[in-house]
């Protein structure tokens, strides 16, 4: 009878040892036996969350634009930011995590719209509207070269959109905006000049017909800058203009033209009192000093008469050579 009466308790070992093994193997019990008490088992560590989780900076994206502006190949980190106000063809108002800044166009220069003391000038009415069909309330990416700021304060940057857009780079192909060379952010220099002779070979915006000035019914005042063409040398493409006035006058707007083959080249910057300003046409004397006109190939007539003819900004003629 004994031995009978222990097959239970031997059934009952063998059972428990079975339920324990099958414990380990599975790690899903609730708890295992040890020494006959029971112990918690380990419980699996979760996955740490916080309240903000870290999102990738959105770029754009590695192709043209729908107008067919190219992209430079290189995507370098870029600052996302929302377009709040546009001030003029080159100059916008933009909100980065929480504060405005305004914001300059690096390597453009469009025609003035709202410089104080300064007419609206030719097409830059139509420069500011382009801008704003462009950028206004969208998301941008501003990309830095050298400069962080310009002498007024405004952020420098290159502008993108989600897209790929070249911003700067869009509205010169266009023909509202001239590349302008300010060094040390020079970094798409060729890629702006580029879009320049684009938009000259096609004639559009501010390539296209230089405007007539309007007859006066009041004798016209005089300039407050009076400038000269000095010389035209048209074996090395260089014209050379004085301002022989008594101040300083700005050339935005203004317009070289060789009369024979009617290329012209929009001016900017300002020319001091007494100063001369040497003006290169090809762009391949780019960084020579001076201005220059962006044109891929010759613009002046070496064997025939072809005038340089300076006009202002309101489509006058200043001087002619």
């Amino acid at each position: 009878m004994a031995r009978f009466r222990a097959l239970p308790h031997l059934a009952r070992t063998v059972i428990a040892g079975t339920l324990l093994l099958s414990c380990f193997a599975l790690t899903t019990c609730g708890s295992v036996m040890t020494g006959g008490s029971e112990q918690p088992a380990p419980e699996t560590a979760l996955p740490t969350t916080t309240t903000e989780q870290t999102r990738p900076t959105a770029q754009p994206a590695k192709t043209a634009g729908p107008a067919g502006t190219p992209v430079p190949a290189l995507l370098p980190e870029r600052v996302e930011a929302t377009v709040v106000r546009i001030v003029d063809g080159d100059t916008i108002v933009v909100l980065i995590t929480g504060r405005e800044y305004t914001l300059r166009y690096i390597g453009i220069d469009t025609p003035e719209t709202v410089r104080p003391a300064y007419p609206v000038e030719w097409m830059g009415p139509e420069a500011g509207a382009a801008n704003e069909a462009l950028v206004a309330g969208k998301t941008v990416y501003l990309e830095k070269d050298v400069s962080e700021t310009d002498q007024y304060g405004r952020l420098l940057r290159y502008v993108y959109l989600a897209d790929g857009t070249f911003v700067n780079a869009e509205l010169v192909r266009q023909g509202y905006a001239q590349a302008s060379t300010y060094p040390p952010d020079v970094k798409y220099q060729d890629l702006l000049l580029q879009m320049q002779r684009e938009a000259m070979d096609a004639g559009r915006g501010l390539w296209g017909a230089t405007p007539t000035a309007k007859p006066m019914t009041q004798p016209a005042q005089q300039p407050t800058a009076n400038i000269v063409i000095l010389a035209v040398d048209k074996r090395a493409e260089v014209v050379d203009i004085q301002n022989i006035g008594g101040q300083a006058q700005d050339l935005t707007g203004w317009v070289l033209v060789s009369e024979k083959g009617n290329q012209r080249c929009s001016l900017g910057g300002v020319i001091e009192a007494g100063a001369t300003l040497r003006i290169w046409a090809m762009a391949k004397d780019a960084g020579q000093g001076g201005y220059n006109c962006g044109f891929g190939e010759n613009i002046w007539r070496n064997s025939e008469p072809d005038p340089a003819v300076l006009y202002d900004a309101n489509g006058a003629e200043v001087a002619r050579k």
